[in-house]
């Protein structure tokens, strides 16, 4: 039996990854999917059904784990609450994305944490990656050492070669230099240009 343990990951991961996991396993064989997030389970539910399998729920310590046989393979999960998973990216766009905050949205600040982190966590699974990935203000504070967004944001750029430009002053301004995951320290002319020769700027 395949376990995916999607605990701690916010959505989208849990639904990627188990999208990923059904793609490469017979059919007939059991999967095990572990997660600790309300949303995410809600998800993996309508996805294992849109799969023509039944789940089994175990509660335990805080998490559930939903295990089902797997029936049939399908191209693409079920709309959910969270962005549209999709098949890897395999081109880059003519558009650069500038995150200018660590939260995404106003209001809460709890909320726009998790929604930013949701946002880049989901980048990758993009038909079409963007050219470069721009940080500033705030922002520069996803790619610190020891967030998930920063792993992410380093499989962009190691994997995708995707340039994630750093605003030097905000990185001074935070004292973050030093505890920089990924990313290359650049200054605002430089994020100017980029977003000037840029067919169009997504601003999550």
């Amino acid at each position: 039996m395949k376990v995916i343990d999607t605990r701690g990951k916010l959505c989208p991961l849990p639904l990627i990854m188990l999208k990923k996991a059904v793609d490469g396993t017979p059919v007939g064989e059991e999967i095990a999917v572990m997660t600790d997030n309300e949303t995410a389970k809600g998800n993996l539910r309508d996805y294992i059904r849109e799969l023509g399998a039944t789940a089994t729920e175990q509660e335990e310590d805080g998490y559930t784990t939903l295990t089902f046989r797997v029936a049939m393979h399908i191209e693409e999960p079920v709309p959910a609450t969270c962005p549209t998973v999709t098949a890897p990216a395999t081109a880059k766009g003519d558009y650069v994305i500038v995150a200018r905050s660590n939260k995404m949205g106003r209001g809460e600040d709890e909320l726009g944490t998790i929604l930013m982190r949701a946002f880049v966590n989901a980048i990758g699974e993009l038909d079409r990656l963007p050219s470069h990935i721009i940080l500033y203000n705030s922002g520069v504070l996803l790619a610190v050492e020891g967030t998930d967004t920063a792993d992410t944001l380093a499989v962009l750029n190691e994997q995708h070669g995707i340039p994630i430009i750093v605003c030097g002053t905000c990185a001074d301004y935070f004292e973050i230099k030093e505890r920089l995951r990924v990313g290359t320290i650049s200054n605002m002319y430089r994020i100017m240009q980029l977003q000037a020769e840029a067919g169009h700027v997504l601003y999550p």
